[in-house]
């Protein structure tokens, strides 16, 4: 296996299908099957994205604020062939911020999942590349480089909630997994974030004084949701939410 291929499904849990290890990185040559593509086979996801088509990257998304030179469809490198998008940052001239693709997801009364494929380029940390936000005003960012560092915002300061390290060069699996408190018998529910399968950070309750709660209306942002110094690029796939058992 070379540097540029990755077991990174890991024990891909939560109802995450298995991604053939040996396929590795998908090169500009890949042939390209519509059948084959990792969401033709998530029938049941709320929302997914696994950036392998010709279509603009708005087609799928409520709106975007993502330029071109900073994320596109790219066939350098993927975990489901044949593309990934590609988010390169430099934000030498001033920080960076709300740079990124929206959606809005209706995700009912059960747990919900928010996972993607991530690879990032190059050690030390990353930008903000993902956020998850109820519409009770709460949000779980996510910054991400060769660290972890998930965050929660709300009426109160932001404030790191956990940290993980990931391996550069490497594809790995991230999941959110949110519960409500339906399913947690009480407080304000639940969040596991889970890296290649396994239990990163948390499980750990919400915190009501965050307005960390469980709401059934979510919206998802994939990009540069932040970026206040330095350069950095990664590639990210198969973003899907889906509802979990």
């Amino acid at each position: 296996m070379s540097d540029n291929e990755s077991d990174g499904g890991g024990d891909a849990s939560v109802d995450a299908p298995a991604l053939d290890a040996t396929a590795g990185d998908a090169g500009a040559d890949s042939a390209f099957d519509a059948s084959t593509t990792y969401c033709a086979g998530r029938t049941t996801a709320l929302f997914c994205d696994d950036f392998d088509r010709t279509t603009p990257l708005a087609a799928l998304w409520d709106s975007t604020t993502l330029p071109g030179a900073i994320g596109l469809i790219d066939s350098s490198h993927s975990r489901s062939a044949p593309s990934s998008l590609s988010l390169v940052a430099d934000a030498s001239t001033g920080p960076l911020a709300n740079l990124s693709l929206h959606k809005v997801v209706t995700v009912g009364p059960s747990a919900v999942a928010f996972r993607f494929q991530f690879r990032p380029a190059r050690t030390g940390a990353g930008p903000s590349v993902v956020k998850f936000n109820y519409a009770s005003g709460f949000g779980y960012y996510a910054y991400m480089g060769e660290t972890i560092n998930v965050r929660v915002g709300g009426p109160i300061p932001e404030m790191n909630i956990g940290t993980a390290l990931i391996s550069v060069n490497q594809w790995h699996l991230i999941e959110f997994v949110i519960e409500p408190p339906t399913m947690t018998g009480a407080g304000h529910g639940r969040l596991t974030l889970k890296v290649d399968g396994t239990v990163a950070i948390g499980p750990r309750d919400l915190d009501p004084a965050a307005n960390a709660h469980y709401t059934t209306s979510a919206a998802i942002d994939v990009g540069i949701v932040h970026f206040p110094t330095g350069s950095w690029s990664g590639w990210i796939d198969d973003v899907e939410v889906a509802n979990v058992p």
